[in-house]
C-alpha cells in the first residue's frame, strides 16, 4: 500500500486516497466481477478516437448495379450497398479504400466478380469483396483535358466507357489483369473529338450515343476504328444530341434530345410514339431474358418489350418513382435508381424506397452545434456578393442520424421550413431555446427547438431595413446580434435584439460613417461581448470592432492600426483565453496572427497583432486560412485550402494535418470545422460534402459525475486508443496495474484523456484489470474506474 501511495503521492489527501483502500481490498476477486458492471463503453452511435466516417448524401441516386450478393448505389457524392442476405444497406466511402468521390456509373462484372466504379472526373476503381484496386491510367493521362466519364457497356471480357474524349475499350479478362485495349478519340465525321453519352453492342457492330447523333462501326478485328472515317452515322441522328442508347432482340433503341425514343432496325429508324417526349436520362438492357429495354427518363420508366415490327410499351407505375435514374431487371424483380427516392425495390412483392441516413446536399456552408446536435446549413454567395439561390436549408445530425431541414421537399424523409434562400450562418440562443439563421435574400430564419416549429423575420415585421442577412451571432447575454451586407449608409448595417423578446423595442440598430462596415462577412463575439465583423476585400477589407455602447474602432493592415497580415481577413476566432485569431491568406507574409489586447480597444492605444511562431516561422505562412475552430482543450484547427491542422493551444506543437492525400477527406479544401463539444467528434465540411474525425479532446466538465472509459473492455483485435471523457480541465490521470505500479500518467486535453495501452517501455498491456484514478488540479476532487484488457 505504501509503494502505491508513493506513486500516487500527489493525490494522498483527496477522494482518491480514500477509494484505494478500498479498490485494494477488491484486489483479490477482480476476476469475478461481471463485465455487464464496468463503466460505460462506447455509445454504439459514436465512432472510435482516431476513427472517420462519412456524412454524405443518398436519397438521391443517379446509378446502380447488380451482383448476385448486393446491389450497389451510387447516389450525388455516395455509394452504398444493399446486402440481398441479410437485407439491410451499408456505406462505401474514401475511408474503405475508394480512391475518389463523384461517381458517375456503376458496373458489375460477373466473370472477374468486380464492380467497376467510374468517377466524373475519369478515375476508377474496381471493387471486390475484400480490396479495391484503383485503375488511374485514364485519369492520369494529361493529353486528355476532359475526362469526364458518363457510361459503361460490358460484354465479354470487355467494357466500353464513354467519355467526353470518345470511347476507353478495357480489357477485364481476369481479376488482375487489366488493360486499356484502345482509345477511340476521333469519332467526329470529321475526325473531331466528340462526347460520346453511352455505348451499346448488337450483332457484332457498336453503336455510340453522341452529341453529333449515333455513330457506329463493325467490332470486326480487320475494321480500325481509330480510323473515322469507318464509322457511320445513322442518317436521321446526324448532328443531333443522343442522350442515351441500348438494343434488344436485333434492335437498337435511342433518345434524341427534344425528339423522344426511337428504334433501329440497322435499315430504317421509328419513334416510339407510346412513350413522351422528355428528358432520357438511361436504356437498359434486360439480360436476364435477353429481351426488350428500361427507359428511365423524366416522366417515368417505361418497358419495351417485342421486335422492330411490334412494340408493346408499359409504363411502370408507383408513388415513390418520382425521379428515375437508372432501372434494372432481374427476373421480374425491379432495381430502380431514383433521384428523389434513393433505391426503389419491388424485391418483397411491394415497391421499397431504401438508402442511408445522410445530408440533404453536399453543400455545406458552415457549422453550430446546439445541445449536443450538429447543425449544417448549405446557402452561399460569390464574392462580391452574389447568392447562389440555394434552397437545400440545414441538416441536424443527432445520435448518429441525420435529419433534414429544407423547403424543396425532394428527399422524402426532409422536414419542410418556410422558402428561405442562402443561409449563410447561424447560432443557438440556449437563453431562448432556440436557432437563428442568416438568409441571405430572405431575412432570419427562427427555428424554435421546443416545439420545431418555424418563423421567419423580415423587413415586414421587424426593424430590419432589409433582408440581406449575412451572419448572426449570440453573447454570453442571450443577445442575438444581426449583420447585414449591403446596408447603405443610412441604414443600419447592425442590429441587436434582446433574448425572449420578440417586440420591435427589444431591436436596436448600430451604422458607422464608413462604407466598409456596410459590408461585412461574419460576426465573432468575445468573452467581453464585443463584436468584431470581419468585412469584406472588395470595399476595403479590415475589421470593425464595437460593443453595446457604439464605441468601434477598425483594425487594418497599418502598424499601430491593427497590424493585420491584410485587409483580407478569412477567419475569426475567439479562444478560451480571450486571444481573438485572425486568419488570412497565402498570399500575405503571415497567414496566422493574434490579437490579445482587447482592454485597449476602444482608448487610443497603439493596436497591433502579434504574429504567431511555430517551429522558428511564422505559423501556416504559406497557407490560406478558411476558418479556425477550437476543441475541448483549447487546441487550434486551422481549415485551409490545403487541408486540416491542428495544433497546441498556443501553436507551439503540431499534432495533425489532414490531406486528401494521408486521409479520407473528400477535398483539400476546407470550408468549416466543428468539434462536437460532448464526443470531441470533429467535422469537416468540403466542397464535396461532410466527413468527421473522432479527436481526442472533448469540453471540460466542471466535476467528476459522468465519467466514461470506452472502449471497456478492450479487445484483442482493438488498436486504438482507450478514452477517459468527462473530466475537468487539465485532470491529472494515472493508470496502475492492479499491484499498484504506475503503469502511464497523463494530463487530460479539455475534457478527455487518452492511453494507446502500453507502458513507458511501449509495452502492451496484458489481460488483466487496470485502475484509473483522476484528480481535479487542486487535488479536491477525484474518480476512480477500472479497465479491462482481455488478450
Amino acid at each position: 500500500m505504501k509503494s502505491l501511495i508513493n506513486r500516487l503521492n500527489n493525490l494522498t489527501n483527496s477522494f482518491i486516497y480514500k477509494n484505494l483502500i478500498l479498490f485494494s481490498l477488491l484486489t483479490t476477486i477482480y476476476f469475478t466481477f461481471s463485465l455487464q458492471n464496468l463503466l460505460i463503453a462506447q455509445n454504439e452511435n459514436n465512432i472510435a478516437l482516431g476513427e472517420w466516417r462519412t456524412h454524405l448524401t443518398y436519397f438521391d441516386a443517379q446509378t446502380l448495379a447488380t451482383s448476385p450478393e448486393k446491389v450497389y448505389v451510387a447516389s450525388q457524392n455516395g455509394l452504398f450497398f444493399y446486402d440481398r442476405e441479410f437485407s439491410n444497406l451499408e456505406v462505401i466511402s474514401r475511408i474503405d479504400g475508394l480512391s475518389d468521390i463523384g461517381i458517375s456509373y456503376l458496373q458489375y462484372l460477373p466473370n472477374i466478380e468486380q464492380l467497376l466504379i467510374a468517377y466524373k472526373n475519369g478515375n476508377i476503381d474496381f471493387l471486390s469483396d475484400n480490396e479495391i484496386k484503383n485503375f488511374p491510367v485514364f485519369f492520369e493521362d494529361a493529353a486528355i483535358l476532359d475526362k469526364q466519364i458518363y457510361h459503361i457497356y460490358y460484354l465479354q471480357n470487355v467494357v466500353w466507357i464513354s467519355t467526353n474524349a470518345g470511347i476507353l475499350e478495357i480489357d477485364v479478362e481476369s481479376e488482375t489483369n487489366k488493360r486499356i485495349r484502345n482509345s477511340y478519340q476521333n469519332l467526329g465525321e470529321n475526325g473531331e473529338i466528340i462526347k460520346v453519352f453511352a455505348t451499346t453492342i448488337q450483332d457484332n457492330i457498336i453503336y455510340a450515343a453522341t452529341e453529333k447523333g449515333v455513330r457506329y462501326t463493325s467490332l470486326n478485328a480487320s475494321i480500325n476504328k481509330n480510323d473515322f472515317r469507318n464509322w457511320q452515322t445513322i442518317p436521321s441522328t446526324q448532328n443531333k444530341v443522343i442522350e442515351s442508347i441500348g438494343s434488344s432482340n436485333s434492335t437498337v433503341f435511342f433518345a434524341i434530345q427534344n425528339e423522344g425514343i426511337f428504334s433501329y432496325n440497322g435499315i430504317t429508324s421509328n419513334r416510339v410514339s407510346q412513350i413522351p417526349i422528355t428528358s432520357v436520362y438511361d436504356i437498359s438492357e434486360n439480360r436476364t431474358n435477353l429481351t426488350g429495354v428500361f427507359i428511365s427518363s423524366e416522366t417515368g420508366i417505361y418497358q419495351i418489350e417485342g421486335t422492330n415490327s411490334s412494340f408493346q410499351v408499359n409504363k411502370i407505375e408507383n408513388d415513390l418513382i418520382k425521379a428515375p435514374r437508372q432501372a434494372i431487371s432481374e427476373n421480374g424483380i425491379l432495381w430502380i435508381a431514383d433521384n428523389r427516392t434513393g433505391l426503389i425495390t419491388n424485391n418483397s412483392s411491394n415497391f421499397v424506397s431504401l438508402f442511408p441516413s445522410g445530408t440533404y446536399s453536399q453543400n455545406t456552408w458552415g457549422f453550430i452545434q446546439a445541445k449536443e446536435k450538429i447543425i449544417a446549413f448549405s446557402g452561399g454567395y460569390t464574392e462580391p456578393f452574389t447568392p447562389l439561390n440555394r434552397t437545400t436549408g440545414f441538416y441536424v445530425f443527432e445520435d448518429g442520424e441525420w435529419i433534414n431541414y429544407n423547403a424543396e421537399n425532394r428527399d422524402i424523409t426532409s422536414k419542410p421550413i418556410p422558402n428561405v434562400r442562402d443561409l449563410v450562418g447561424a447560432t443557438y440562443s440556449e437563453t431562448e431555446n432556440r436557432v437563428y439563421f442568416a438568409s441571405l435574400q430572405d431575412g432570419i430564419l427562427v427555428w424554435n427547438l421546443a416545439d420545431d416549429t418555424f418563423s421567419v423575420f423580415d423587413s415586414t415585421n421587424s426593424p430590419l431595413p432589409h433582408n440581406r442577412i449575412i451572419d448572426v451571432e449570440t453573447d454570453n447575454l442571450g443577445n442575438l446580434w444581426v449583420a447585414l451586407s449591403g446596408s447603405n449608409l443610412r441604414e443600419d448595417a447592425y442590429m441587436r435584439k434582446q433574448p425572449n423578446d420578440d417586440n420591435s423595442s427589444s431591436w436596436k440598430g448600430f451604422r458607422f460613417n464608413q462604407t466598409r462596415t456596410t459590408f461585412p462577412l461574419s460576426l465573432e463575439i468575445d468573452e467581453n461581448n464585443t463584436i468584431w465583423a470581419r468585412l469584406s476585400r472588395f470595399v476595403q477589407g479590415g475589421i470593425l470592432v464595437f460593443n453595446e455602447d457604439e464605441e468601434n474602432t477598425i483594425l487594418i493592415e497599418s502598424v499601430n492600426s491593427g497590424n493585420l497580415a491584410s485587409n483580407d481577413v478569412t477567419a475569426l476566432k475567439s479562444d478560451q483565453n480571450g486571444v481573438m485569431w485572425i486568419g488570412t491568406p497565402a498570399e500575405v507574409s503571415a497567414s496566422v496572427r493574434t490579437f490579445s489586447d482587447i482592454f485597449g480597444l476602444f482608448n487610443g492605444q497603439d493596436l497591433n497583432a502579434r504574429d504567431v511562431f511555430f517551429e522558428s516561422r511564422q505559423l501556416l505562412r504559406d497557407e490560406t486560412i478558411t476558418t479556425i475552430s477550437l476543441d475541448g482543450g483549447n487546441r487550434k484547427w486551422f481549415g485551409t485550402t490545403n487541408g486540416a491542422w491542428l495544433f497546441a493551444e498556443d501553436a507551439s506543437k503540431q499534432f495533425l494535418h489532414f490531406t486528401v492525400e494521408n486521409s479520407p477527406l473528400f477535398s483539400n479544401q476546407i470550408l468549416d470545422i466543428e468539434v462536437q463539444d460532448k464526443t470531441g467528434e470533429v467535422f469537416f465540411a468540403t466542397p464535396n460534402g461532410i466527413i468527421s474525425y473522432r479527436g481526442t479532446s472533448t469540453a471540460a466538465k466542471t466535476d467528476f459525475s459522468n465519467v466514461k472509459i470506452f472502449p471497456n473492455p478492450v479487445r484483442p483485435e482493438f488498436n486504438g486508443v482507450v478514452a477517459i471523457e468527462g473530466l475537468t480541465q487539465d485532470a491529472n490521470v494515472k493508470i496502475t496495474d492492479i499491484s499498484g505500479r504506475l503503469v502511464y500518467e497523463t494530463d487530460s486535453f479539455g475534457g478527455t484523456a487518452t492511453w494507446n495501452g502500453t507502458d513507458y517501455n511501449n509495452t502492451k498491456s496484458k489481460s488483466g484489470v487496470y485502475l484509473v484514478y483522476v484528480s481535479n488540479q487542486d487535488g479536491t476532487e477525484g474518480f476512480v474506474g477500472k479497465i479491462v484488457f482481455i488478450e
